[in-house]
């Protein structure tokens, strides 16, 4: 059976936490793993935050009980190495990690990556919302493994 765990790193809005708890709670995401931070905003989430499991931790090795269990873990990343979002084929069982609305993907988190994808961009800014990306991320594992309930 798919399944997909979204781990969030150190986002600093709680509205933007707020968001991607909600938009993961309607991609029936598994988990979501809080890294480095403990707020979010209760009426952003329009309550999903009650239907979802959320798991809060200050230590970025918490992924790597996740790969031993088979999950293949991949960030949203722009890096030379990534894969389009076009092309790539998340495993049945992924683990997603979306970075800091400032910084990406920090140190301790990167070395843990399996892949790096990235979604291809045509305008002139050069990066979308952390909660944008996550959304379209979690939308085309959805397209890929449709939840059955």
């Amino acid at each position: 059976m798919p399944s997909l765990i979204l781990f969030i790193q150190r986002m600093h809005h709680p509205g933007n936490v707020g968001s991607i708890l909600r938009t993961a709670e309607v991609m029936a995401v598994d988990r979501v793993i809080m890294y480095g931070h403990k707020t979010f905003s209760p009426s952003v989430t329009k309550g999903s935050h009650q239907w979802i499991p959320i798991e809060f931790t200050e230590d970025a090795d918490i992924i790597d009980i996740y790969k031993k269990d088979g999950y293949r873990v991949v960030g949203i990343e722009n890096d030379e190495n990534a894969f389009s979002m076009y092309e790539y084929k998340f495993n049945e069982k992924s683990l997603l990690v979306l970075g800091s609305e400032m910084g990406g993907i920090e140190e301790a988190v990167y070395p843990k990556l399996d892949d790096t994808v990235i979604i291809p961009q045509y305008g002139v800014t050069g990066c979308l919302n952390v909660v944008h990306a996550g959304g379209i991320a979690l939308y085309e594992f959805r397209k890929q493994y449709p939840y059955l309930g």
